[in-house]
């Protein structure tokens, strides 16, 4: 027989149950409906997704553009953002093509085959080794960079530094811009004389203008035997410099000049690449050093280095590249070429009171020779 106390304690259990059941039926509502809510949810962002496929197709930069840009090239796929149309005349095109070769040839007056400095050996650069002038405890690669004036004189050079100061920021172009900036409004003067020579023929610089206030060397055009990494790129950016014309292109930032200037506004003054001219031997460049890295990955042959405790040195690195004998070899050619260039266009200057291309040319050759034998024009390398 049921008590008072069981049928209460039958009611409260019954309440208890359903109380549970209760809870339970409110929350498995809340799930579906919050399902049922994200449903939504997602239905609303690919119906978005799908109407900016139809607005941009496959391959389109889907960034709004930024004022002072082309906007058709924020729509423009990105293989066209690397190229640079070539609308150099045949005197303009000369003219670069023998600069470019000055460049490579001060590279091969100054190479530099101790990329760890002058303890242990260097069995890729036999070569080299027996050619190089460098002093003994110069230590880093051959990387070089010169900046010609707005009448076509060569104002300085730099070399990359980085391995020498134990930094990462000491790029050719870097510490280019810095020497010339640093000389704002003042006349460099012209390389020393090799003994025995008269005074020079090479007059000197006015290597930077200020404008507004500021250092600027717009107006010069800059040679580098190595296409601007990102860093040194956005220093000739900031020095306002007009052109820079380069060699190698660099494996690991390919055209990453070219994109930053079809993609930056033209008053923000970003300096135009070019690659150079001399396209033949910078594909040989470019084909050494895919060889070098392919054999060093691999360790096939002999090492770039070897300690002198023994210790082997494998390393595909570009900067290890251009302290070898293949790389040396290109910049021998370069120096051959410049000294054996032959003008077509001997009479064509860019602008009225600029150089000819055969004032220019001999000039370029007094300077080297001046710089090569002194082994640094302004202390830049």
């Amino acid at each position: 027989m049921s008590t008072p106390i069981h049928s209460a304690r039958h009611s409260y259990g019954d309440r208890d149950a359903a109380t549970v059941a209760a809870n339970n039926y409110a929350e498995r509502l809340k799930s579906e409906v919050k399902t049922a809510n994200l449903e939504l949810e997602v239905e609303r962002l690919r119906q978005e997704l799908e109407a900016l496929k139809a607005q941009h197709p496959p391959g389109k930069i889907v960034v709004p553009p930024v004022k002072g840009v082309d906007k058709e090239l924020w729509n423009a796929p990105m293989a066209s953002l690397q190229k640079m149309a070539d609308e150099l005349s045949p005197g303009a095109r000369e003219r670069r093509t023998f600069f470019a070769h000055l460049c490579g040839a001060l590279a091969c007056a100054n190479f530099n085959h101790r990329k760890y400095g002058v303890e242990g050996r260097y069995p890729r650069s036999l070569a080299a080794a027996a050619a190089s002038e460098r002093v003994e405890s110069y230590a880093g690669h051959n990387v070089c960079a010169i900046a010609l004036d707005r009448d076509g004189r060569v104002a300085d050079f730099a070399f990359n530094h980085n391995a020498l100061f134990g930094s990462p920021v000491e790029h050719a172009e870097s510490r280019l811009m810095k020497q010339l900036l640093a000389a704002a409004g003042r006349s460099l003067p012209p390389p020393p004389a090799p003994e025995g020579d008269e005074e020079p023929a090479h007059p000197g610089c006015a290597v930077a203008r200020y404008e507004a206030g500021k250092a600027s060397v717009k107006g010069y055009e800059i040679h580098t035997t190595l296409e601007p990494s990102e860093y040194a790129f956005g220093a000739l950016s900031l020095g306002r410099a007009d052109d820079v014309v380069y060699g190698m292109r660099d494996p690991t930032t390919p055209d990453l000049s070219a994109i930053v200037y079809n993609l930056s506004p033209k008053a923000m003054g970003v300096p135009r690449p070019s690659p150079s001219p001399a396209s033949d031997l910078e594909s040989d460049l470019a084909e050494a050093y895919a060889d070098f890295a392919r054999s060093q990955r691999n360790r096939e042959g002999a090492p770039f280095f070897v300690a002198p405790d023994g210790t082997e040195t494998y390393t595909a690195s570009l900067s290890a590249f251009l302290c070898t004998d293949d790389a040396f070899a290109v910049f021998q050619e370069h120096a051959a070429r410049f000294d054996a260039y032959v003008l077509a266009h001997g009479d064509f200057a860019p602008r009225d009171g600029a150089l000819s291309n055969a004032d220019a040319l001999r000039a370029a050759r007094d300077w080297l020779r001046r710089a090569a034998l002194r082994g640094r024009a302004t202390g830049a390398c």
